[in-house]
């Protein structure tokens, strides 16, 4: 396995390790606490649900997990996993200099959505992703916008 290979698998079980971490962790307050509710309503536990993705050319695209509780301490918790793979469409990969040449690509992330029933409580919403682009920019250490569906991304 080259070094490229060995970082995506890294990155993938970890993001996979977290989630079961973060699962232990919320289902641990689910049973502990008793919530604004007192015993009337059971402590939440994660369905865990995969998902698959394809890519534009019909092709796979890698997908993940995602994991939903609904408790006594937590209206509402997701935290989701994926890797995700393939080729940008060529209408996006043209506005992405040297993207045009080698459309590839690779992400794999984690997010989490916590509504507490406290509305005093903080709801926490952290992303983490690891990209990798598997194109050359045309300038060393340039900085790169692109933009599709509305939503603009930034490479350095």
């Amino acid at each position: 396995m080259d070094n490229l290979e060995q970082r995506k698998s890294t990155a993938e079980l970890w993001f996979q390790a977290l989630q079961r971490r973060i699962i232990a962790s919320f289902e641990a307050l689910e049973a502990d606490c008793q919530g604004p509710f007192g015993d009337e309503t059971a402590p939440g536990t994660f369905e865990l649900t995969p998902w698959t993705r394809t890519n534009h050319d019909g092709g796979k695209g890698g997908g993940g997990t995602m994991a939903l509780l609904h408790g006594r301490m937590f209206e509402k918790a997701g935290i989701h996993t994926s890797s995700v793979y393939g080729t940008f469409a060529p209408e996006f990969a043209a506005t992405i200099p040297g993207a045009d040449q080698d459309p590839r690509f690779w992400a794999s992330g984690i997010s989490l959505i916590a509504h507490p029933r406290n509305p005093n409580v903080p709801k926490p919403m952290p992303t983490r992703t690891h990209f990798t682009a598997l194109w050359k920019p045309p300038v060393k250490g340039a900085t790169i916008r692109a933009t599709n569906n509305g939503v603009t991304s930034i490479f350095t």
